[in-house]
């Protein structure tokens, strides 16, 4: 159960880093207003891989969109986190590839 709570904690951190909005930014749900449903994306579909970098917010719809065009789906949403967060990406890769400065 601590584990569950830990998850659903640190998942809500993603979100929040995400403004609580879907990250797909041809999303059909965004600036419609309506509440959307969330959820948090392994954006290397590696469940274990819990690094900020590999996780985005998207919504429901999105995130299965994501089942079909997976190469596709990695690709794009790897690239927003980094243009993103430019310096959390390559601290994040440096420390996971554990690459010394």
């Amino acid at each position: 159960m601590k584990e569950l709570d830990d998850e659903k904690k640190y998942f809500k951190a993603i979100k929040k880093r995400d403004n609580f909005e879907c990250q797909n930014p041809e999303c059909r749900n965004r600036g419609k207003g309506k509440p959307v449903r969330l959820a948090v994306h392994y954006i290397d579909y590696d469940k274990k891989n819990i690094n900020p970098w590999n996780l985005i917010t998207l919504c429901l719809g999105c995130r299965i969109e994501t089942r079909y065009k997976k190469e596709y789906s990695q690709y794009v949403y790897e690239e927003i986190v980094r243009l993103k967060y430019p310096n959390d990406w390559e601290h994040l890769k440096k420390k996971r590839l554990k690459v010394k400065d």
